[in-house]
């Protein structure tokens, strides 16, 4: 691990694997992952995360959606004292989740990537009859806004889409965040060769949206390398610094910080990236 003064604040737990899209970039597949935790075991992570410092959980997939305890585990993290975070592609958010779910809920991200259907279906961003749009995701927005929770929107950057500009619809859909992200190889989860953009290509991306600034967020793959700490389905914090994944050994058998030296991560990247800016936000209090 990289020896710095301080330990990266956010995690990312990655609940599932499973998907109701299929995305072609995608780098969270987990072969290599074969059994799921049961919810008290990821309870207990979870737990033991609070404790050991971290302030914001960002619970993804995968598909969130699709796990059953799904709505369990974003209470049990928000009256741990968590600042909440989920990031969802939007199919499965209904009205009434949102409902019985929005005060333990600090911010939901949207991954939207174009607002182009044909685009989206080059992407595999399709689930049964639903190819997303731009309609599709103004309706998303405007539900996740109404529930009182934030709304964070996240565009991973490829041959396919890197010609779009979508500020204008940003700046309609009001997020607090617009998080651009260069798309990212990792051997053995996913072959991007068709889809790898150039630095410039990516900056191009950037200046022609350039009239959401206030709220983007752009990060290139070097940025990204070693800028996460993650923690994959079966419990194990990994990194993605080599261009592969590195995993230890489970955080329920040898604890977060002996897990945590046998992964490697910056947290000069994190504060470059401005990984911590939900500290300026307000997190929901509850009744625990």
């Amino acid at each position: 691990m990289e020896k710095e003064n301080n330990l990266i604040s956010a995690v990312n737990f990655y609940i599932t694997k499973a998907c109701n899209m299929r995305c072609k970039y995608c780098f969270a597949g987990f072969k290599q992952v074969k059994s799921y935790l049961n919810v008290e075991e990821q309870k207990k992570i979870i737990k033991m995360l609070y404790y050991s410092g971290f302030s914001k959980l960002n619970l993804v997939g995968g598909e969130p959606f699709l796990v059953d305890t799904f709505s369990e585990l974003i209470k049990y993290s928000k009256q741990l004292g968590f600042y909440t975070s989920i990031v969802t592609n939007g199919t499965l958010l209904t009205t009434k989740f949102l409902k019985e779910n929005a005060r333990y809920i600090d911010q939901i991200g949207l991954s939207i990537d174009s607002l182009n259907a044909k685009t989206n279906e080059m992407i595999g961003r399709i689930y049964e009859n639903i190819i997303p749009d731009r309609l599709f995701y103004e309706k998303m927005c405007n539900r996740i806004l109404s529930s009182g929770i934030d709304l964070k929107i996240n565009t991973v950057v490829s041959k396919f889409n890197r010609h779009e500009v979508l500020s204008d619809f940003i700046l309609s859909a009001k997020p607090i965040r617009w998080k651009v992200l260069q798309v990212l190889s990792v051997d053995g989860e996913n072959d991007i060769e068709k889809m790898k953009i150039s630095d410039n290509e990516f900056q191009d991306f950037i200046v022609r949206n350039s009239k959401a600034k206030n709220v983007m967020i752009y990060e290139k793959s070097e940025i990204i390398r070693g800028s996460y700490i993650m923690i994959d389905p079966m419990g194990r914090f990994f990194d993605n610094t080599n261009d592969r994944y590195t995993i230890s050994e489970p955080i329920n058998k040898v604890g977060v910080e002996k897990a945590l030296e046998q992964i490697s991560f910056s947290n000069q990247k994190f504060i470059k990236r401005k990984g911590d800016y939900y500290k300026h936000l307000t997190s929901k209090k509850i009744a625990s």
